[in-house]
């Protein structure tokens, strides 16, 4: 929505309101994805997380740790060699800026190149004591499918496009703390469930 409302605002009328309030203020956003091979119900335990502080009726559900207790739990799953650590992308925006990240490449299906990959899109609002962020993220990949021919004629592939994880959610995140959030126990990357990790800081300010 803020996207679309400031493509007919006039530049000069944003240079003024930054003039007013001062310059918005930086935010680094960090991600990673893992892809856990065997991780049931009962193994999250191990991961010291205790109770998630939201699930909803799809299987997600989502934790908000202090930023040292993300980045050990970052660690630890990353020396465990049954994880797949796919992807970590990381952006600086602004207070109300959007922002995209994604890792991924294009395939061409039916003669249209589509992208498949892991995509996020973030709008940060900095508050007081916390940063409100707006996420959408979506994994997908390429799948190949047979078809399966009448007798006595070749068989086919054909290639689709297939969703793993997406979510679209608003999270309240406390200054110096993040986001750990898993999918459903039958989500599905290689039989793998999914976690994604998510941060958000304010860099210091350069002098």
């Amino acid at each position: 929505m803020l996207a679309r409302w400031r493509t007919v605002v006039p530049g000069w009328l944003w240079r003024l309101r930054d003039s007013l309030r001062g310059p918005r203020k930086v935010i680094r956003l960090d991600a990673a994805m893992i892809g856990f091979r065997d991780l049931p119900e009962s193994g999250l335990a191990g991961l010291w997380l205790g109770a998630p502080q939201f699930a909803d009726a799809n299987g997600h559900q989502v934790w908000i740790v202090s930023e040292s207790k993300l980045s050990r739990l970052r660690n630890r799953l990353e020396r465990a060699p049954a994880n797949e650590m796919a992807a970590f992308p990381r952006v600086d925006t602004a207070d109300g800026m959007k922002a995209v990240m994604s890792v991924g490449s294009a395939i061409s299906i039916e003669g249209a190149q589509h992208q498949v990959g892991l995509a996020m899109d973030f709008l940060p609002r900095v508050r007081r004591d916390s940063i409100d962020l707006t996420a959408i993220i979506a994994l997908t990949e390429a799948a190949t499918n047979r078809i399966v021919a009448p007798a006595g004629l070749p068989e086919s592939n054909f290639v689709s496009i297939q969703t793993n994880l997406i979510v679209a959610a608003r999270f309240q995140i406390p200054k110096g703390s993040g986001v750990f959030l898993l999918n459903e126990s039958d989500g599905v990357m290689h039989g793998k469930r999914i976690g994604v990790m998510i941060s958000a800081t304010l860099p210091p300010v350069k002098r």
